[in-house]
């Protein structure tokens, strides 16, 4: 006696059609591959204008195209070291959502400059906010969140599970950086980042 087997149709499943055999391997392609949504980031409308300081309460500075530094500043310095001190997160929204996907750019003597992380190593490369980046990672690209009893976020890099964007003090100039630092524990606390917006003197009202 034969045994019925009944399958369970998946919605989500994708049929593939014969569509050659070349040298002993036959290749699929999907049977409605041209309706198939890539992987893809798409830049939102929002965006704001950040102070991003370290666990120090340290302000976050651009000094070089390749160097940022957390220093003590007033308000008044903050200001007047703007726009380096003036950080734009721009939100970007994923096909496939996994998470808050942010890029961080800065400008810097008339110019503009993007965080990048290619190669585990930070740099501020000129240019401004991709529209769009026809991939599901990027150097680019890092996931903004939210830590659980702290008013604090970490940013995760979206082409490095697990690296985050850190503040590192150097040996020989004793000087905190920015730095992308792969960590055991997500809580660890130089991964910890108070996100406020920028807000100039005339934005401030009076008690």
């Amino acid at each position: 006696m034969a045994l019925e087997r009944h399958c369970d149709r998946d919605d989500n499943a994708i049929n593939l059609i014969a569509v050659e055999l070349r040298e002993g391997t036959l290749y699929f392609k999907a049977e409605d591959d041209d309706d198939l949504e890539s992987d893809v980031f798409t830049k939102c409308e929002d965006s704001k204008d950040s102070v991003l300081r370290n666990q120090k309460h340290q302000v976050l500075m651009m000094t070089s195209e390749d160097t940022a530094v957390f220093e003590t500043m007033t308000q008044v310095e903050i200001e007047g070291n703007a726009p380096q001190t003036k950080f734009v997160i721009q939100t970007y929204k994923e096909s496939t959502p996994r998470g808050y996907a942010v890029a961080i750019m800065v400008r810097n003597k008339n110019e503009t400059y993007i965080l990048s992380c290619q190669g585990k190593a930070l740099k501020f490369q000129k240019g401004t906010f991709p529209p769009c980046i026809d991939s599901d990672v990027s150097d680019l690209i890092f996931y903004q969140k939210k830590v659980k009893g702290h008013e604090k976020m970490q940013f995760e890099s979206s082409l490095y599970q697990k690296c985050f964007l850190a503040c590192e003090k150097e040996s020989k100039s004793g000087h905190f950086k920015l730095v992308l630092k792969e960590v055991c524990q997500e809580e660890d606390g130089v991964t910890l980042f108070t996100v406020k917006n920028f807000l100039e003197k005339k934005d401030i009202k009076p008690l």
